[in-house]
């Protein structure tokens, strides 16, 4: 249950601005909350609505109290973030910054240490909204995470340059891809936006606000990614409710998710799923027997503390019944990551040959009716991360330093169309180890994306269920833009 918890905290932590809560939580930290519990299927209502009332174990898991900290000749606070959340947090905020200076025709100097980055967000002026802000954000990560960006002389080194030249070639290809999508009268101010993840601004990294003609005031919402990235990770459950029309998620039900609703079906998904399991506890188990030096430290403590299981009489009933992640299940996990490759390979075999093929076949019978068709605009909105609640939004997509930039249909645009788009499922890949097949999506018959649906191990092998896991999607330029219409679109929100 601890590990539970630490999961479930630190998936929390990363959704939110600074990369942690502290008492009493307000309204969109609750809100980030109850969507996480709800992904890792726990009802989040009992606990939102009695969160003081958590046990102690969940209160005290907390981040301590910020230690007050010089980092040069500014003040800062270490902040209990992890690793993800200082990169995302720098990468945001270098790519603001930037962006702050080439909307006033000006080329952000590269800093050498770290009086010049902090004169660099003192000198962008009204470029760049809630400077302060921005400025204290970046010295409380850098004073997180010193060693990765800073030298002892204060000098920044390869981590800060790392994020610091994609954000800046990514500001640079944006700006380029604004003048040609909105022709801007007059660009006011660039922002990174302080709530990652929110309700409000599902997508959004950043933002610029520009005035067009016979229009002020227009925030153009950028979600930024560094590397080629992925588009979040998407509800399994979703996906397969409208492009099938079935449910893995039911209520009442003691296990959720895919293979424990295939395991349920019976007949050949659940033997391919004991088959598959099968193999991965004997690998283990064969590992461990033939291990030749001493069994203690690290891993072993945890597989010493557990009764192994035997492949001859398991099946995922029993395997789960304790819960997906039990003891058993955990030290199992952790020692297939020592097993060598040749052994790990049969176990990625026993998967291509009973577990993607079950998957496969339970998708093929599965019944497409007419409704399911209906629900393509539902569909496609979600995996672009569009919502219902501001249907007028569009954004920009930038990653690769900006190599990959594409402007995003807003919910309406995309509703619009729905008549004219048709989905392609390609066979699944049986050459992979993890279930693999990429969703084509069509527009009046040409294709426009490519969307990669893979489905791994949510938390580690045999641990939790699968979930959707893919790349980002392939967008084909123009025809999509074209297509929806979202080259050009002006969106209105709030920061």
């Amino acid at each position: 249950m601890q590990r539970n918890v630490t999961d479930i905290l630190t998936e929390w932590f990363y959704r939110l601005p600074n990369g942690y809560a502290i008492q009493p939580y307000n309204k969109m930290e609750l809100q980030v909350l109850s969507k996480v519990l709800a992904e890792n299927n726990i009802d989040p209502k009992p606990i939102i609505e009695t969160l003081d009332q958590l046990d102690q174990a969940f209160l005290d898991a907390k981040p301590v109290e910020e230690d007050k900290v010089k980092i040069g000749k500014y003040d800062a606070e270490i902040k209990p973030m992890n690793a993800n959340v200082a990169t995302e947090n720098l990468h945001e905020i270098f790519y603001a910054v930037a962006l702050a200076y080439i909307i006033q025709n000006k080329k952000p100097k590269t800093p050498v240490t770290l009086d010049d980055f902090i004169s660099l967000i003192d000198n962008t002026g009204n470029a760049l909204q809630n400077s302060d802000d921005t400025k204290q954000v970046a010295l409380n990560t850098l004073a997180s995470f010193t060693d990765k960006y800073l030298d002892a002389d204060n000098k920044l080194i390869k981590g800060f340059f790392t994020y610091w030249n994609d954000a800046n070639k990514a500001a640079f290809e944006t700006y380029q891809a604004m003048e040609k999508l909105y022709e801007p009268e007059k660009y006011n101010y660039a922002a990174r936006i302080n709530v990652r993840g929110s309700a409000d601004v599902e997508a959004a990294d950043n933002l610029v606000n520009i005035d067009i003609t016979d229009k002020a005031d227009n925030n153009i919402f950028i979600s930024l990614k560094y590397g080629p990235a992925q588009f979040g990770s998407l509800s399994l459950n979703f996906l397969l409710q409208k492009l099938y029309g079935f449910q893995i998620e039911i209520d009442d039900t003691k296990y959720k998710g895919l293979l424990n609703y295939m395991y349920n079906l019976g007949g050949d998904e659940a033997k391919a799923i004991d088959k598959t399991l099968k193999a991965y506890i004997e690998i283990v188990n064969n590992f461990v027997s033939t291990y030749p030096e001493e069994k203690t430290g690290d891993v072993w403590e945890l597989w010493n503390a557990i009764e192994p299981a035997d492949p001859k009489t398991i099946d995922y009933n029993k395997w789960r019944a304790n819960g997906m992640e039990s003891d058993q299940s955990y030290a199992y996990r952790k020692m297939l990551n020592k097993v060598d490759p040749a052994s790990k390979r049969k176990y990625w075999d026993a998967k291509k040959q009973y577990l993607n093929p079950a998957i496969d076949g339970m998708m093929d019978i599965a019944t497409q009716n007419s409704e399911v068709k209906n629900d393509f605009a539902e569909l496609i909105a979600y995996i672009f991360r569009q919502d219902k609640k501001r249907p007028d939004d569009t954004y920009l997509y930038v990653a690769l330093g900006g190599k990959k930039l594409v402007s995003i249909p807003s919910w309406n645009m995309i509703k619009t169309q729905t008549e004219r788009l048709t989905i392609n499922l390609k066979p699944f890949d049986s050459a992979k180890a993890d279930y693999l097949r990429m969703m084509e999506i069509y527009g009046d018959g040409e294709l426009i994306a490519t969307i990669p649906l893979k489905f791994r191990f949510a938390d580690g092998q045999w641990t939790s269920d699968l979930a959707q896991k893919g790349p980002a999607p392939t967008f084909n330029h123009p025809q999509f833009e074209d297509f929806f219409g979202a080259a050009g679109s002006i969106v209105k929100g709030e920061i």
